[in-house]
């Protein structure tokens, strides 16, 4: 499955394997993800994989949850509002909203900075299919900044903050998404630049490795992505087998992968922990999920 205008959810809580201690799922914390949505607003909804084994649960509406650096508390957008909330693993117990957009905009695609006082999130102009980077203070939702000028038509989405706070990786697409690159640019908005470039093939959703040095992102097709890891040391990059690459685990040993499931009725895919070759696979709970953010602890 492709990410779509509004991705699915995915879910689980996963563990390394590193240390004789630990057991799957384990210390490197829960998973949130989105899930299908459930009324009308086709809003989607958070859905949270506890580490004790138990099952997933829907938290309630909204959609690109991503956990803070700390892990205590957790960012999500709906439609037009982004908020930080926290939660016991059975609910929302909090939320504080930082900001609040009119039509024609869309709020989407979170990604914390380190230290976790500011927030970058995509804005979509649905009139003009235009897309760009933002950031803005969590203390607040003050201090707000546009980070890309896009023009009419293009759009630059999926950022991902490197651990250290000195570049953000997104993707730029050309009008009707017929190219899409993979980018640098320092986190005040300078140094504009690609680093993966394949048309027809369109990446999709960067993320970094905990140590800075890799990016794992999706190339995808008409029909079908893959993922890839590049080595920002070597530019070079290397196929993982699986569709998409959502996350790294939070000390780098492990990858959650989303691929094809037979045995999955509905939607016939799921999410994998594996190494960081997609090897020694484990499927993961919960069928029709993709797009999770794994919690550090």
């Amino acid at each position: 499955m492709i990410r779509l205008f509004v991705a699915l959810g995915l879910v689980a809580a996963c563990t390394l394997a590193t240390a004789a201690a630990a057991t799957f799922p384990g210390r490197d914390g829960a998973i949130l993800a989105m899930g299908n949505p459930v009324d009308v607003s086709e809003l989607a909804t958070l859905v949270y994989v506890p580490t004790d084994s138990s099952p997933e649960r829907v938290l309630g509406l909204g959609q690109y949850p991503a956990w803070s650096p700390s892990g205590k508390v957790f960012a999500f957008a709906t439609w037009r509002k982004i908020f930080v909330a926290t939660t016991d693993g059975y609910a929302v117990t909090s939320h504080r909203r930082l900001v609040t957009v009119q039509e024609p905009i869309q709020l989407w695609e979170l990604a914390w900075f380190p230290g976790g006082t500011r927030l970058a999130y995509v804005a979509t102009n649905k009139n003009t299919d235009t897309s760009d980077i933002h950031a803005l203070g969590v203390a607040d939702g003050r201090h707000r900044s546009r980070l890309t000028f896009a023009r009419k038509g293009w759009s630059n989405e999926w950022p991902a903050v490197s651990p250290r706070g000195k570049w953000i990786a997104y993707v730029q697409c050309s009008p009707s998404s017929r190219a899409c690159n993979l980018r640098l640019m320092r986190t005040n908005g300078a140094d504009q630049h690609t680093i993966v470039a394949v048309p027809p093939w369109r990446v999709v959703r960067p993320v970094w490795s905990p140590g800075g040095r890799k990016i794992a992102f999706s190339l995808c097709g008409i029909n079908r992505c893959s993922g890839w890891i590049y080595d920002l040391s070597t530019r070079k990059r290397r196929r993982v087998p699986g569709q998409t690459i959502e996350a790294f685990a939070p000390d780098g040993a492990h990858l959650l992968v989303f691929d094809d499931v037979k045995k999955r009725k509905e939607c016939g895919q799921g999410l994998f922990v594996t190494d960081l070759y997609g090897k020694q696979r484990r499927l993961l709970p919960g069928d029709c999920i993709d797009s999770g953010d794994w919690q550090a602890r």
